[in-house]
C-alpha cells in the first residue's frame, strides 16, 4: 500500500510496473494477487496494467469483506 498523503502520485503504478518488469526478466509467466473488494483504487490500478479478475474469496478478511483474485499473464 501507499501512505495516504502520497496517494495519487503514481507511486503504486510505478511499483506494480517495476514488479511486472522484474518478473518478465525472470521469465515468470503469470502474476497473481488478491485485493479487498472494497479497494476500488487498487482494483482500477491492477486492471489498468492488465490484471483480470479470476475469482473471489467470500468473507476472506476479518471484517467479512471479500477478496478478489486477479491474474496477469505475462
Amino acid at each position: 500500500g501507499v501512505i495516504q498523503k502520497y496517494r495519487g502520485a503514481k507511486i503504486g503504478n510505478k511499483v506494480i510496473n517495476y514488479l511486472i518488469d522484474f518478473c518478465k526478466k525472470k521469465n515468470k509467466k503469470k502474476l497473481s494477487l488478491e485485493v479487498r473488494s472494497s479497494n476500488i483504487s487498487a482494483i482500477k490500478l491492477y486492471s489498468s496494467v492488465g490484471f483480470v479478475p479470476v475469482g473471489r474469496r467470500k468473507k476472506y478478511y476479518k471484517d467479512g469483506t471479500d477478496a478478489i483474485l486477479m491474474d496477469l499473464v505475462i
